[in-house]
């Protein structure tokens, strides 16, 4: 985690004991692409205990590209969606971290079901205004 603070401004997770329980009853699938050692990108996917368009729904809610390479961090994603559609018959996309690079690919070669725009409000919380590209949530 060290290092996504690095790469990007903001990094919202709930306290570790709740990733941790996430994680542990599959709530949360997190997917990394490695080379050479280093994780060069982060795939973050959530249950979302839905049924759309009569099949089981998962939300990508985050991804995170560690170095330059998008071509790599798009076939990154692009194997977790072949994954995990072996279980999943929808896949919702959150356009927010790094999502936006592979949207930008998968938009020219697939048309969506629907967009919905979607905003982040935290409430008690004082920050900047933050672009959907600069940020990272885990919930």
């Amino acid at each position: 985690m060290k290092y996504l603070i690095y790469v990007i401004n903001v990094v919202f997770y709930p306290i570790w004991s709740n990733l941790n329980e996430l994680i542990n009853k599959k709530n949360i699938f997190i997917y990394t692409l490695s080379y050479k050692q280093s994780v060069i990108a982060i795939y973050i996917y959530k249950e979302t205990n839905c049924i759309e368009f009569e099949g089981k729904t998962i939300e990508c809610i985050s991804c995170a590209m560690l170095n330059e390479n998008k071509e790599a961090f798009v076939f990154g994603f692009n194997d977790t969606i072949c994954d995990i559609s072996k279980t999943y018959t929808n896949i919702l996309i959150h356009n927010i971290s790094d999502t936006t690079i592979a949207l930008d690919v998968i938009k020219k070669k697939h048309k969506e079901k629907y967009i919905i725009n979607t905003h982040l409000f935290l409430y008690n919380y004082i920050h900047k205004n933050v672009h959907n590209n600069d940020c990272i949530t885990i919930y």
